[in-house]
């Protein structure tokens, strides 16, 4: 269970991990950001299971953590697979699921500062400025916008399209594309192509009683 995220607490806690083949992920962004620098820490495979659609943390690489209750975004751990329960998820409060939208509203500002950072020679090597993703994150941003009803309403299909939404940022120029590993009735997983969905490993789970995402991420993002 996840009881702190401050860096001195969770490197205490990545040693202190027993012997394991993966790490696996299971609630809110909390849950999952601190699977992720476990499988960061001890270079092991990482599995994903959100239970709400509140934040991107599924799928992106950088664990939010504090150090002295500064965030500080550390590591890069791409999941193998990104399981998805559309009942699990649906049974989440609606303020967590409708929250979400603000990890791609953010697009805007984002789209606009890295345009700004590379005319003031101050982006990353690693990552130049790339046009064509700023013109890719306009269209997804433009997709939510189109879609705030169904997400509002929590149903179905806004699920289906939130996580879809969120789902495609998760390459930040790597190779991965994720695709559908398998389903079963409404249940879903997607993993990078040539991967297997498979894990038996530790778990980061969330520190929360009755729904696992509940308490994290209203601060997120406003109701509508």
């Amino acid at each position: 269970l996840v009881t702190t995220l401050e860096l001195e607490e969770l490197e205490k806690a990545a040693e202190a991990l027993p012997a394991c083949a993966a790490i696996i992920g299971l609630g809110g962004g909390q849950a999952l950001d601190v699977a992720k620098f476990f499988a960061w820490r001890r270079g092991l495979p990482l599995f994903q299971v959100p239970t709400a659609t509140t934040v991107n943390a599924p799928f992106g690489h950088r664990s939010g953590v504090r150090d002295r209750g500064r965030v500080q975004y550390l590591g890069w751990a791409i999941p193998e697979a990104v399981y998805i329960d559309f009942d699990v998820v649906g049974s989440a409060p609606p303020g967590l699921n409708q929250s979400g939208v603000g990890d791609i509203l953010c697009y805007h500002t984002a789209r606009r500062d890295w345009e700004l950072a590379d005319r003031l020679g101050r982006t990353e090597p690693k990552w130049p400025f790339d046009p064509a993703l700023v013109a890719d994150a306009a269209t997804v941003m433009g997709s939510v916008i189109d879609a705030l009803d169904e997400i509002h309403d929590g149903t179905a299909a806004g699920r289906g399209r939130a996580f879809r939404l969120l789902q495609p940022r998760a390459d930040h120029g790597t190779p991965l594309h994720p695709r559908p590993a398998g389903r079963a009735g409404d249940r879903r997983g997607i993993c990078a192509p040539g991967q297997r969905a498979r894990a038996d490993g530790c778990g980061a789970g969330p520190g929360r009683r009755r729904h696992p995402s509940r308490g994290h991420g209203r601060d997120l993002g406003r109701r509508r």
